[in-house]
């Protein structure tokens, strides 16, 4: 998937270092406003490759923030792009804590998100919920539900539909409504955990 949006943090916040919970909340709105043209299902890269630390306070009142934004109110999906060791290590004990998970990657020359992997983790049944839409390219909750049955057996497909729905409001897989169902496709096919 290509980003909409790509927004270079350092040239928006003037800094190379951003820190602390009350800058993070101030520099929410000039997010938002960056992504109002990212149309539904849509992904916008937020770019921290030119900054030297985010600290987990500052992503949590920010860039968490955004990605929230866009799943609850706007319809769209984040991707971060960050090659600093110090601001990954920040992250993913911020989501270690919250049991998050949080979607970075790299892009290349042509615009492409690439080498895509999570920081943070996901609980056991998400991740077979994850790896159940990547096998399949696309699925709803009846689906898997039929197709991957579980021991003890689930009465209703509801449990599956509440790991996707989970999944898609971490970022993690799209979601379109067809008649009364819901059915989810991979954001990236290959996503891997941790740096």
């Amino acid at each position: 998937m290509k980003p909409s949006t790509t927004i270079d943090v350092q040239a928006l916040f003037g800094s190379k270092t951003l820190a602390g919970t009350g800058a993070g909340k101030a520099f929410l709105p000039k997010l938002i406003e960056q992504c109002a043209s990212v149309p539904a299902q849509g992904l916008a890269a937020v770019d921290f490759r030119k900054t030297d630390l985010v600290t987990a306070s500052f992503f949590r009142s920010s860039f968490k923030a955004l990605r929230d934004y866009g799943r609850n109110q706007a319809d769209f999906y984040v991707v971060y792009l960050c090659r600093d060791k110090a601001t990954l290590e920040e992250v993913a004990a911020y989501a270690d804590d919250v049991s998050d998970a949080f979607l970075f990657g790299d892009i290349d020359g042509h615009g492409e998100i690439i080498h895509p992997f999570l920081v943070g983790g996901l609980e056991d049944k998400q991740q077979r919920a994850l790896d159940a839409v990547n096998e399949l390219g696309e699925a709803d909750a009846a689906t898997l539900f039929a197709r991957y049955p579980e021991n003890p057996p689930l009465s209703t497909s509801a449990a599956w539909s509440n790991r996707l729905a989970a999944l898609s409001q971490k970022g993690l897989v799209c979601e379109r409504i067809d008649g009364r169902s819901k059915f989810y496709r991979p954001i990236f096919k290959e996503i891997r955990h941790g740096v």
